[in-house]
């Protein structure tokens, strides 16, 4: 006897099977609170004779998939009901509608899957209606057709979630997690997620929301390789197992990692389009034990548009995470508006030398990228980024390196180990303890330094930034150069110098207190004083002064000083004064200037290379080389230096 079968496609295993005639091609729908099913069978195909033969094992199978037709037949929401709110459940061939008359409604489904030729529509009362999806069953969702909604859809499945690559999603809002909410706190939009969850929440497909709107994915390990669209919108991508979230209609959309995870790790591979909008890669471990990941090989981009700045936020936490960037991440503004801001946080943040990072703007200001780890070292190998990686960054943005103090092996220090070279824009060095400048660096053009040093305390105690030998920090004249000291320190701006003031006279004064040498000086015209009472340079008596050397050398300083050439007219210079390329300092702090071949001969007293009369000020990690000659109260450094409110100290701290 033959019996007869039908061919039905499976959508989960992507392959045709054999079932009786008889058997329907969907499982049915149980019913819930304020709902309605619709069920009509989906696929109808001509039967077709098996010999006998085979039918004790076709018997078999069609048992077997009579048994799990639901999972075999039908890749629809299977098994929904309303739990909480108002909704009508309605099926009708490949379409799945749920009406929603109340402005949040929860659904329990067994499975809660759309197959590629599939389209699940949620109509709610507006742009503000939540309709959440919680799957009870235990399998994963997988979602390869069409979801459509005018407002926001949860999707929570402890098992994951698949957004294949042929999936359209066109919603007011999506959250997907593998944690839970219960139905009170989600009523009441109070958005508390709890749970273990173990899946993954995996995109491949196109996602887009509108203005306002938010993409959050939360579970273990989250990963898009698709493509979502989410202009003026937010975006969060997040390792965690409990978090909370404020909806944008609420306020600004914000969210919170209540716990972290096992393993977590947040990849992005696709593209996120956010522009006027904000976007949050970020991954917690469980403890500080824990690792996470953030890695980001695709395209995110956020870029001003109509005076909204976008901002990209890349965070791993600072105990044991950390965060890779090799892709492209852009928050420009390039047609009007300033450029927006980027932030690359985590214990160890590596940048590849192919990264393209920009926050450029073509008729504004450019933004800032800041790069936000516990320790950050600059080096051509073995380092966090290269000094080629710093250089092409400083072309598209104003950069910040800060080191923060975790809980790991970091010391909060900021150290560069290569060459960095850039012609606009400001670098920021900002360490928590100390700024070690192993490498020169070289700012041309328009291009600042910033040195925020100390910052772990409000007045900096003992650490500084320091300069390695014969290492210089070339920068242009201009106000190119700050520093501060101390998180409650006040920032000091220096005027950058390529050449000591020239006053028309043969006792030139400088007209500024802080200044700092941008690049190596050739001194050898003040041989040409000689006979005219030259005696050096004087510094303003100014309540404080700063002398930055940035490592520069002063070459050729020549002074020849004696009774027969001196003026009792210009007496007034050295009362209290002295002999040196500065004659009298005081409340000044001197820093990483050399000098090299020095030659000054005078009858008289208080002579020397760097400062002839000191008061009350200090000289650190500086040097003078050649001959000291006077009369009393000469050295090769300071000549006289008065004691009792003098800190004077002549150091170079090793790394």
């Amino acid at each position: 006897m033959n019996h007869i079968y039908r061919p039905v496609f499976n959508e989960q295993t992507q392959t045709c099977q054999a079932v009786p005639e008889t058997a329907k091609s969907c499982a049915s729908h149980g019913g819930g609170v304020n709902s309605t099913y619709k069920n009509q069978q989906v696929v109808s195909s001509s039967s077709f004779a098996v010999h006998s033969f085979f039918a004790p094992k076709l018997r078999l199978i069609s048992a077997l998939i009579m048994a799990f037709s639901g999972s075999l037949l039908c890749a629809a929401p299977q098994g929904g009901q309303v739990r909480a709110g108002q909704a009508q459940i309605t099926q009708q061939g490949k379409v799945t509608n749920i009406n929603q008359s109340s402005q949040k409604a929860a659904i329990n489904w067994q499975k809660f899957n759309i197959a590629a030729d599939e389209t699940v529509n949620f109509k709610q009362p507006n742009a503000h209606s939540v309709t959440l999806n919680r799957v009870i069953g235990n399998e994963k969702s997988v979602i390869n057709g069409a979801m459509n909604a005018n407002g926001k859809v949860f999707l929570l499945n402890p098992h994951g979630t698949l957004i294949g690559k042929g999936a359209k999603i066109n919603v007011g809002g999506l959250v997907a997690s593998t944690a839970n909410i219960s139905d009170d706190d989600f009523m009441q939009g109070k958005y508390r997620f709890t749970g273990n969850g173990s899946g993954v929440v995996e995109n491949y497909g196109e996602i887009a929301v509108p203005a306002g709107g938010v993409v959050a994915f939360v579970a273990p390990i989250v990963k898009n390789n698709g493509n979502i669209k989410a202009d003026s919108a937010n975006v969060l991508l997040a390792s965690a197992d409990n978090f909370s979230i404020t909806l944008p209609e609420n306020g600004d959309f914000a969210y919170t990692i209540d716990k972290g995870t096992l393993q977590g790790l947040v990849d992005n591979g696709g593209a996120v389009l956010a522009d006027g909008g904000v976007v949050v890669l970020t991954a917690a471990g469980l403890d500080s034990v824990k690792k996470s990941v953030v890695r980001h090989t695709g395209i995110i981009q956020a870029n001003t548009v109509e005076n909204r700045n976008g901002k990209i936020l890349l965070l791993g936490d600072l105990d044991n995470s950390r965060t890779e960037v090799s892709g492209s991440l852009k928050a420009e503004a390039p047609i009007s508006g300033d450029g927006g801001f980027i932030e690359t946080s985590a214990n160890k943040v590596q940048i590849d030398d192919n990264a393209f990072i920009s926050t450029k703007a073509a008729n504004g200001k450019t933004g800032e990228w800041l790069i936000d780890p516990t320790d950050y070292t600059v080096a051509a190998t073995g380092g966090d980024m290269s000094g080629q990686a710093v250089s092409n960054a400083l072309q598209n943005n104003n950069l910040t390196l800060k080191s923060t103090n975790g809980k790991a092996d970091g010391k909060g220090d900021v150290i560069i180990n290569d060459t960095i070279n850039w012609n606009k824009n400001t670098l920021t060095l900002n360490a928590q303890n100390d700024i070690h400048i192993n490498k020169t660096i070289n700012g041309s053009g328009s291009a600042k330094l910033a040195l925020q040093y100390a910052q772990a305390s409000a007045d900096g105690g003992e650490s500084n930034y320091y300069l390695d030998k014969d290492v210089r920090v070339n920068l242009p004249a201009g106000q190119n150069f700050s520093t501060q000291k101390g998180s409650s320190g006040s920032t000091v701006n220096y005027e950058v110098i390529h050449e000591m003031p020239d006053n028309g006279t043969a006792q030139p004064e400088f007209t500024i207190n802080n200044i700092a040498f941008g690049k190596d000086l050739d001194l050898s015209y003040t041989r040409n004083y000689d006979g005219t009472n030259f005696t050096g340079w004087l510094m303003p008596n100014q309540e404080k002064q700063n002398i930055a050397g940035l490592g520069h050398k002063l070459s050729n300083l020549t002074i020849t000083h004696t009774e027969e050439n001196y003026d009792s007219g210009s007496a007034h210079f050295l009362i209290g004064g002295g002999i040196g390329l500065f004659r009298y300092v005081e409340n000044t702090d001197i820093k990483d200037l050399h000098l090299n071949n020095v030659s000054i001969y005078t009858d008289r007293a208080q002579a020397g290379g760097l400062v002839g009369s000191l008061k009350g000020s200090t000289i650190k990690d500086s040097s003078s080389q050649g001959v000291v000659t006077g009369e009393s109260e000469i050295g090769g450094l300071v000549g006289t230096a008065q004691k009792g409110i003098l800190s004077l100290t002549v150091t170079h701290k090793e790394q």
